[in-house]
């Protein structure tokens, strides 16, 4: 049986509202081929989660976990899951534990959270993500515009310009190269 066709069971089975019979279709996957369980369970997790089941997702990436605990994107993933479940101190330890355990891509982590956040409405941990993001990049003008759009969603106008200019700044040097 191929990934592609385990798939696309599982997305049939949550469509027909049967999350239990997608989880058997996976767990009888990692089973097949144990070396791709932690894929597996990252798939079902995200399958869960479009699908509205959240609590289940969860457990579909903690098993997942349990298995490639280091992963940065398995834990970005869980992540996603915590802010739709309504925890977004705890997807930000996610997100903070997969930046640390890649540090070359530590800023787009982080500005991946913070678009998840924003688009919750939660502007403050968004602001303090995109923040995060500009550390691990300073001159990435995509985190910067990330920044000072948080900072104006929140009313920080003066912090908003602030990171306005200094991409202005940036994107000066860039040019004078």
């Amino acid at each position: 049986i191929t990934t592609i066709r385990i798939s696309m069971i599982v997305n049939a089975r949550l469509a027909a509202a049967d999350p239990g019979a997608a989880e058997n279709a996976y767990c009888r996957a990692a089973e097949i081929a144990p070396a791709d369980a932690s894929a597996f369970f990252s798939r079902l997790a995200g399958a869960l989660l479009r699908a509205g089941h959240s609590e289940k997702a969860q457990a579909a990436i903690d098993r997942c976990l349990a298995l490639t605990p280091d992963e940065p994107l398995y834990l970005m993933d869980l992540g996603n899951i915590l802010i739709c479940r309504g925890k977004p101190d705890a997807a930000a330890d996610a997100y903070a534990r997969a930046a640390s355990l890649n540090p070359a891509a530590a800023g787009g982590a982080w500005y991946r959270l913070g678009t998840l956040l924003t688009k919750e409405g939660l502007h403050p941990p968004a602001t303090e993500a995109f923040a995060e993001a500009v550390a691990a990049e300073p001159g990435n003008t995509r985190y910067l515009l990330g920044l000072a759009a948080s900072y104006a969603a929140r009313g920080l106008t003066d912090l908003a310009g602030e990171t306005l200019r200094r991409m202005e700044s940036e994107n000066g040097r860039v040019d004078q190269q």
